[in-house]
């Protein structure tokens, strides 16, 4: 009787440790393909939403890290991570899909880091806030990110998961488009 205790004991503590490292806050990877293609002069760059909320889940998680996982760049582009806090009053309503921007405060009331931001997931709350990837070549070329490794907190549970879109830019030779 002793043996079946401890098996269900032991059974107990690993469900217990699969719940709270196995989260899924997160739609898996990839959620849709984009492709944009913008010109080297001025600087240009390109904002894509890579996590909505308000996408059949719920809660809050916290960030703990998130990266892009760029599988090419030849563009020597820079790849930044963000958390838009949008401003509804310059959009209506939407949401960021893919934008060329010179400034992302015409769209986000704040950017902020995403490294401990907090996100509410639930819908009653979406279209509030976005993780913005912004991409900026400085030369010609590609560039490809297939998702982003998200790495959270929700509650008492940690989690890790891929999302987002795979993407491709490329930058194009100064004044073609």
């Amino acid at each position: 009787m002793a043996g079946v205790g401890l098996a269900t004991a032991v059974m107990l503590i690993v469900a217990a440790a699969w719940w709270t490292t196995h989260p899924k806050a997160f739609l898996d990877s990839p959620n849709y393909e984009a492709a944009a293609a913008l010109p080297t002069e001025g600087m240009h760059a390109i904002a894509f939403a890579v996590i909505d909320p308000g996408v059949g889940r719920h809660g809050t998680v916290t960030f703990r890290q998130i990266t892009a996982n760029v599988v090419q760049n030849d563009a020597g582009a820079g790849v930044h991570l963000s958390v838009c806090r949008l401003d509804p009053e310059r959009l209506d309503g939407s949401v960021i899909g893919a934008i060329d921007v010179a400034d992302l405060s015409d769209y986000c009331r704040t950017l902020e880091p995403v490294r401990g931001a907090t996100f509410d997931l639930d819908a009653a709350s979406a279209r509030q806030s976005q993780i913005v990837l912004t991409i900026t070549p400085t030369r010609p070329g590609v560039v490809k990110v297939n998702g982003v490794r998200v790495s959270y907190r929700q509650g008492l549970r940690f989690g890790e998961q891929t999302t987002g879109p795979h993407l491709t830019v490329t930058s194009n030779e100064p004044g073609s488009r």
